[in-house]
């Protein structure tokens, strides 16, 4: 999207949000990746959660898709990309002072970019309407008169209206 989203972490740094939460086709997702980073576990511990998390998941809504890495020595590593709601399941089995913090900047840079995805459609949806609106009111006369559509309803092709 361009644009950096911040949250204060404390009085002397910044983190940017876009490092902890991925946009992807209007969706955001995070790694185990950066989740096992920021709350400072083992990344092979992080995905042995998640896959036990998986198993016991009985309602079928976690979203963890298994995807991969090349790591230091440029081989190739599992790792799980997951949304909002799987994120919340796995880092609640996280406990202490700084898990605790992590959870609330992670939560806060989930909403801060689906909010930033609403404001860009709602951009959008505001150009596209005035864009809309600039062209009906270019439209040429013959387009305008609604009797001219009413004769040739249904000529032609069914379903559609056709004007002359």
């Amino acid at each position: 999207m361009g644009q950096h989203i911040r949250v204060k972490v404390n009085k002397e740094r910044t983190i940017k949000w876009t490092n902890l939460v991925i946009l992807k086709r209007n969706r955001t997702t995070t790694t185990s990746l950066i989740v096992s980073e920021k709350f400072g576990k083992r990344h092979d511990n992080v995905i042995q959660r998640i896959e036990n998390l998986s198993k016991e998941d009985e309602s079928g809504r976690l979203n963890f898709k298994e995807s991969s890495y090349i790591n230091s020595q440029n081989k190739e590593q599992k790792m799980y990309k997951m949304d909002k709601h799987s994120f919340i399941i796995l880092a609640m089995r996280f406990t202490g002072k700084k898990a605790l913090k992590w959870q609330h900047i992670f939560v806060d840079a989930f909403e801060a970019m689906e909010l930033a995805i609403v404001r860009q459609q709602n951009i959008a949806w505001n150009q596209a309407r005035l864009e809309g609106s600039r062209s009906v009111v270019s439209l040429p006369t013959k387009f305008k008169s609604s009797s001219n559509m009413r004769k040739n309803r249904d000529r032609k092709t069914p379903g559609y209206i056709t004007c002359k």
